[in-house]
């Protein structure tokens, strides 16, 4: 057993940088499943603008710049 700073073993700091790593990528997939509900969303607006007689081309002048 290999020990580091204040005791702590290899083993146990690369546990810890790999649970870092891994609550990070949740984090990240959080936001990402965010944005994906939200571009979801939008598109069933568009689908229903679309449906009640609106033109796509109307819809396009209409979205503000991002």
């Amino acid at each position: 057993m290999i020990d580091g700073p204040a005791g702590v073993t290899l083993a146990q700091s690369r546990s810890s940088e790999a649970r870092a790593a891994l609550d990070e990528l949740k984090d990240a997939l959080d936001i990402c499943l965010g944005e994906l509900s939200d571009a979801r969303r939008r598109a069933t607006e568009l689908s229903a603008q679309h449906d009640d007689g609106k033109s796509w081309t109307a819809m396009a002048a209409d979205e503000a710049p991002r």
